[in-house]
Protein backbone atom coordinates (compact mmCIF):
# COMPACT_ATOMS: atom_id res chain seq x y z
CA UNK A 1 0.00 0.00 0.00
CA UNK A 2 2.79 2.30 0.73
CA UNK A 3 4.23 2.18 -2.60
CA UNK A 4 0.64 2.61 -4.23
CA UNK A 5 0.34 5.55 -1.83
CA UNK A 6 3.46 7.12 -3.27
CA UNK A 7 3.17 6.75 -6.76
CA UNK A 8 -0.86 8.04 -6.61
CA UNK A 9 0.35 10.68 -4.51
CA UNK A 10 -2.76 9.83 -2.16
CA UNK A 11 -2.21 9.26 2.03
CA UNK A 12 -4.48 7.83 4.77
CA UNK A 13 -5.03 7.92 8.24
CA UNK A 14 -6.94 6.97 11.18
CA UNK A 15 -8.43 9.12 13.69
CA UNK A 16 -9.29 7.93 16.68
CA UNK A 17 -11.84 10.55 17.59
CA UNK A 18 -12.34 9.80 21.06
CA UNK A 19 -8.76 10.79 21.81
CA UNK A 20 -8.02 12.72 18.68
CA UNK A 21 -5.04 10.73 18.13
CA UNK A 22 -3.89 10.57 14.72
CA UNK A 23 -2.26 8.19 12.71
CA UNK A 24 -1.13 9.49 8.99
CA UNK A 25 0.80 7.09 6.60
CA UNK A 26 4.57 8.16 4.94
CA UNK A 27 2.78 9.59 1.92
CA UNK A 28 0.39 11.49 3.79
CA UNK A 29 3.23 13.16 5.88
CA UNK A 30 4.88 13.95 2.70
CA UNK A 31 1.93 15.49 1.53
CA UNK A 32 1.47 17.29 4.43
CA UNK A 33 5.39 18.33 4.74
CA UNK A 34 5.48 16.73 8.30
CA UNK A 35 8.44 14.93 9.46
CA UNK A 36 8.20 11.44 8.82
CA UNK A 37 8.94 10.19 12.62
CA UNK A 38 6.40 13.29 14.00
CA UNK A 39 3.27 12.43 15.65
CA UNK A 40 0.50 14.87 13.98
CA UNK A 41 -2.09 16.72 15.91
CA UNK A 42 -5.37 18.40 14.40
CA UNK A 43 -3.79 21.83 15.37
CA UNK A 44 -0.59 20.67 13.25
CA UNK A 45 -3.40 19.94 10.33
CA UNK A 46 -5.50 23.33 10.86
CA UNK A 47 -2.54 25.23 10.71
CA UNK A 48 -1.57 23.90 7.07
CA UNK A 49 -5.19 24.44 5.73
CA UNK A 50 -6.13 27.39 3.73
CA UNK A 51 -7.49 29.99 6.18
CA UNK A 52 -10.70 30.19 4.11
CA UNK A 53 -11.34 26.79 4.39
CA UNK A 54 -11.05 26.07 8.36
CA UNK A 55 -14.71 26.89 8.71
CA UNK A 56 -15.38 23.96 6.09
CA UNK A 57 -12.84 21.46 8.78
CA UNK A 58 -14.27 22.47 11.33
CA UNK A 59 -17.65 21.68 10.12
CA UNK A 60 -16.58 18.42 9.22
CA UNK A 61 -14.65 17.77 12.11
CA UNK A 62 -18.39 18.50 13.85
CA UNK A 63 -20.13 16.79 11.71
CA UNK A 64 -18.05 13.22 12.17
CA UNK A 65 -17.90 13.68 16.36
CA UNK A 66 -21.20 13.86 16.16
CA UNK A 67 -21.43 10.60 14.53
CA UNK A 68 -21.65 11.48 10.82
CA UNK A 69 -19.95 9.36 8.32
CA UNK A 70 -19.33 8.88 4.38
CA UNK A 71 -18.14 12.52 4.18
CA UNK A 72 -16.51 13.65 1.10
CA UNK A 73 -15.13 16.87 1.22
CA UNK A 74 -12.08 19.39 -0.33
CA UNK A 75 -9.71 22.18 1.50
CA UNK A 76 -6.75 23.44 0.22
CA UNK A 77 -3.70 23.46 2.16
CA UNK A 78 -1.08 26.29 2.58
CA UNK A 79 2.51 25.13 2.20
CA UNK A 80 5.92 26.84 1.58
CA UNK A 81 6.20 25.81 -1.31
CA UNK A 82 3.12 25.66 -3.32
CA UNK A 83 -0.86 25.05 -2.64
CA UNK A 84 -2.43 22.08 -2.62
CA UNK A 85 -5.50 20.83 -2.82
CA UNK A 86 -6.54 17.88 -0.78
CA UNK A 87 -9.92 15.71 -1.33
CA UNK A 88 -10.35 13.73 1.77
CA UNK A 89 -13.16 11.15 1.98
CA UNK A 90 -14.18 9.94 5.54
CA UNK A 91 -15.36 6.33 6.16
CA UNK A 92 -15.68 5.24 9.96
CA UNK A 93 -14.14 1.72 10.96
CA UNK A 94 -15.32 0.71 14.60
CA UNK A 95 -13.56 -2.01 16.55
CA UNK A 96 -15.04 -3.92 18.90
Amino acid sequence: MTEGQRISLTGSFLWKVDTDELTFSEQLKRIFEFEPNAEVTLDQVAERVHLDDLPLLAEKLAQIRLGQDNLEYEIRLRMPDWPREVHAGVWPSYSA
